[in-house]
């Protein structure tokens, strides 16, 4: 946790938000394609950053229904289990406290089952909001933004499928803000607004679509 080293064939799709949002759902049909093949795909979700899991995965769930994933492939992540023996072609983490994410992977002993898929299993990664934080080495940065009352032991270790760290909702965001979580993290602070979509493969970020 957190001192996993950065693979650059990974791919991580990454937003302030996810399919409810019409812009960035369109962001994500240029990377997802929507065709009879989509429905063949299975769809993990982690939602543990919502404080009612159930109703965070229900609605996240119509949403990847809506988008053209089968329902009955969109699975609830409830144990490390449930990936340990499967790839899955797409691990999606919507967005809530990032604390509670984080803590709550990591007692469900997630964090290297999510790291294996994506690095080693072709494992897509979409990451919404604090989805996409917890992909950083590690998650201290994000005290300059919210308060922790979660993660009692001190231990902010991330994912690390990143050498940079994720700051989201930029558009709400200072120039201060900025560079305190900078400051904190130590690492290159990438952001994303609302309307965006980030994509990281091959060890490159782009926005998608921004060019068009």
């Amino acid at each position: 946790m957190g001192d996993y080293m950065a693979n650059q064939h990974s791919k991580l799709l990454l937003s302030s938000f996810g399919f409810s949002s019409p812009i960035v759902r369109e962001k994500f049909a240029k990377e997802i394609l929507r065709d009879d093949s989509l429905r063949e795909k299975t769809c993990y979700v982690i939602p543990y950053a919502g404080f009612d899991v159930e109703k965070t995965f229900e609605r996240e769930k119509a949403g990847l229904v809506e988008f053209g994933f089968r329902s009955d492939m969109i699975k609830f992540v409830r144990s490390s289990a449930d990936i340990i023996s499967e790839s899955p072609d797409f691990i999606y983490v919507p967005g809530g406290n990032p604390f509670k994410l984080l803590q709550s992977i990591k007692e469900m002993n997630l964090v290297e089952e999510i790291v294996d898929c994506v690095e080693n299993r072709g494992t897509i990664y979409i990451g919404v909001s604090a989805g996409a934080d917890i992909v950083a080495k590690d998650i201290t940065y994000v005290l300059q933004l919210e308060d922790n009352n979660e993660i009692i032991d001190g231990d902010y270790k991330a994912l690390g499928l990143i050498p940079e760290s994720v700051l989201c909702h930029y558009d709400h965001r200072s120039f201060s803000t900025l560079k305190a979580c900078q400051e904190v993290s130590g690492d290159t602070i990438i952001t994303i607004n609302d309307a965006q979509l980030l994509k990281y493969e091959n060890g490159l970020w782009e926005y998608v679509g921004e060019d068009e």
